[in-house]
């Protein structure tokens, strides 16, 4: 940022070329000019000897962006899985990711204080991970003191994005391209090695500042330069969750469906969850180890079971993966990690299985409860993907032009939106442990063959392994006629979500 200014200065006349580059945000690709990202000096003058703690814990990161790999499977995996493909070609993509590295969130169970003579924001090794400009494409992001550092102000802000989140992202977007644009064995129509053309990919994030950064920092890593207003107005990007109108990603909304139903459905999980002696017990001996460990008292609530143990899994990944060397002994590896193997990955499970308990209640009732109440409750986002993969599958067979509409589709949202979904889609045992940051939920959908004849598979990919979320599904893809039906069962009437199909587009 001080380059940046400098060479911005009226001292810095005499080397106009530069700072006009600089200065304006551009840069030259073939004979055009695009616009580069804002921050683009910062991420890169980043010195080489900050840390990067948050690639050596299976807790922190996605492991795709550890390893620098879109596969992170055994390489003879990864060729029978290349193998199964060959004929095919892929038709669309959709990315349904987690946020970077991030700051805490406010844990006010705990009073935002994560265990005794806890460090914070104020660190030096925070100076620099949170020393940047907030605002992102879409909207600005006003300085706030971060309360677990009080009285002091500390560096970073609650939930912002670090340094080593956009790196992350970047890292992603590219790894992204290298499969999918960048002269892989099955390119997407239309993304040459140079970048995205426009209208060929889509962007959809929570309207807050670590997923809206994301969003710019993927799809710059995916496309080469960063999303401009024009083709990304906010509008059709960010998921306003008071306003959902017409063109707005409120797919991605938990429960739009809204009415009587879901909440009779929320409260008699609600109930059971009280009365559970997996919660009365099990799950309360866990929270009485994290009493011990944090400091505070346990909770008198069973409700209050899950916020509790989910302020000292976030205080123990922000710290840990964020180089702050202070998170109790018992709850990290030997490298000083949150220890997935251990306590702090029961407690993780046991706080994932918060988060999924309406749906583990509900199908153990009955099947047609749980797709009643998933529907109603997250269906809104099955019915989008269904939609928008169908649309695909029509154009194909009528010959259309690939480009009517978007190929890679770009969502960032939270780990509490992702693990229903892996969840849903038959995928227990991903669903059962907390995403990573910029943990990728992958739905690919292939063709091959043309016109009337045409056949059509998806392939499902979670953090660069392939799933197989289909009935007695042997390989790498599932028939796209299987998918649609599983699809079809989660996804909502018109009558039982107005809200959603009023507005969806």
């Amino acid at each position: 940022e001080e380059r940046r200014r400098a060479a911005c200065s009226p001292a810095a006349a005499s080397v106009a070329v530069v700072a006009a580059v600089v200065c304006l945000g551009v840069v030259a690709v073939g004979d055009q000019l695009r616009p580069t990202l804002r921050r683009s000096l910062t991420l890169h003058a980043m010195p080489r000897a900050v840390v990067d703690a948050a690639l050596s814990a299976e807790a922190c990161v996605n492991p795709m962006v550890s390893s620098r790999s879109f596969w992170t499977g055994p390489r003879p995996l990864v060729v029978q899985w290349e193998d199964e493909l060959r004929g095919w070609e892929l038709l669309q993509v959709t990315d349904l990711q987690r946020h970077g590295d991030r700051w805490l969130y406010r844990h006010d169970i705990v009073g935002n204080v994560c265990w005794p003579k806890q460090l914070n924001s104020s660190a030096q090794a925070l100076a620099t991970e949170c020393g940047f400009d907030r605002d992102s494409l879409w909207q600005q992001f006003p300085r706030e003191p971060d309360p677990y550092s009080s009285p002091a102000e500390g560096n970073c802000d609650l939930m912002q994005i670090t340094l080593s989140g956009l790196r992350h992202a970047r890292r992603l977007g590219k790894l992204l391209a290298s499969e999918y644009a960048k002269g892989g064995r099955h390119p997407l129509k239309g993304l040459a090695s140079t970048g995205c053309a426009p209208g060929t990919v889509s962007l959809a994030s929570d309207a807050v500042e670590k997923n809206e950064r994301t969003a710019e920092e993927v799809y710059t890593g995916l496309c080469g330069w960063a999303p401009t207003l024009e083709e990304f107005p906010a509008e059709s990007v960010l998921l306003n969750r008071t306003g959902m109108g017409p063109g707005t990603p409120l797919w991605l909304l938990p429960g739009v469906c809204g009415g009587a139903a879901l909440e009779a459905y929320g409260h008699e999980a609600s109930s059971a969850l009280r009365e559970s002696a997996e919660w009365t017990t099990e799950v309360r001996s866990l929270v009485e180890e994290a009493s011990a460990l944090n400091g505070h008292p346990v909770p008198d609530k069973v409700a209050d079971y899950r916020p509790f143990l989910s302020a000292l899994i976030d205080c123990t990944v922000c710290h840990a993966c964020l180089d702050l060397d202070d998170a109790p002994r018992k709850l990290l590896n030997d490298q000083g990690l949150p220890d997935g193997h251990g306590l702090f990955g029961r407690m993780d499970r046991a706080e994932t299985a918060g988060v999924l308990w309406p749906l583990e209640y509900f199908r153990a009732r009955s099947a047609s409860d749980l797709h009643r109440y998933a529907r109603l409750q997250h269906g809104a986002y099955f019915a989008a993907l269904g939609d928008r993969m169908q649309a695909a599958v029509d154009s194909a067979r009528r010959g259309d032009s690939w480009h009517d509409a978007p190929e890679v589709f770009i969502e960032v949202m939270s780990d509490t939106d992702i693990s229903p979904h892996l969840f849903l889609l038959g995928l227990t045992e991903d669903a059962a442990v907390r995403p990573q940051w910029l943990a990728t939920l992958i739905t690919e959908l292939w063709v091959r063959g043309s016109g009337a004849n045409a056949s059509f598979a998806v392939r499902v990919l979670y953090n660069g392994l392939v799933r197989k979320p289909c009935p007695k599904q042997k390989g790498c893809l599932c028939p796209w006629e299987s998918f649609r039906e599983m699809l079809k069962r989660l996804t909502p009437e018109e009558e039982e979500c107005r809200p959603f199909y009023d507005n969806f587009q």
